[in-house]
């Protein structure tokens, strides 16, 4: 019986069809998972920004927050002092995200309704993380190279007199 049922096209059929669909829910359920775990460091990122850390705790408030966050978390990685530095920028370079719409029961509504374009603040969740990281690291980058051009290497420049040539 069970050498019928193997040979048969339509079950073989039906069996792969069940396995595609199955991979095909993996993918969407990390996608989900991964958009929600951005909006929290997003969320984080403003909180962080909010406390005016620099001013209020010290240079040591990533450290500390960090410790505690891990002491709390221990089985997750996600709040080294680097990552934390990570999350404000994040926020910080997309200031106005939390006006877009969140997953959960609503999401549905929301995705039936007209849109006039897309939005390119709802696409920053859909980035993954790493990729949001190099994306910080390049802005960080020529804004760091800008900000020495015009305090170290203009001023050099406009110093110099320009003398005719003979």
């Amino acid at each position: 019986m069970s050498e019928m049922i193997k040979a048969d096209k339509e079950y073989l059929d039906w069996i792969a069809d069940i396995a595609m669909r199955f991979k095909q829910s993996q993918i969407k359920a990390a996608t989900k998972v991964n958009v929600e775990m951005l909006r929290f460091y997003w969320s984080l990122g403003k909180d962080i920004f909010e406390k005016d850390v620099s001013n209020k705790y010290g240079t040591s408030f990533y450290k500390k927050i960090s410790n505690d966050l891990q002491s709390e978390l221990p089985n997750i990685k996600s709040f080294s002092v680097t990552n934390l530095h990570y999350m404000r920028w994040f926020y910080e370079l997309y200031p106005n995200a939390e006006n877009l719409p969140q997953l959960g029961g609503d999401s549905e509504k929301v995705a039936n309704l007209p849109q006039a374009g897309v939005n390119s603040e709802s696409l920053i969740f859909s980035i993954p993380w790493g990729h949001n990281k190099l994306i910080i690291d390049k802005k960080l980058f020529y804004y760091f190279r800008w900000y020495s051009y015009v305090k170290v290497e203009l001023p050099l420049f406009s110093s110099f007199k320009a003398r005719p040539l003979k």
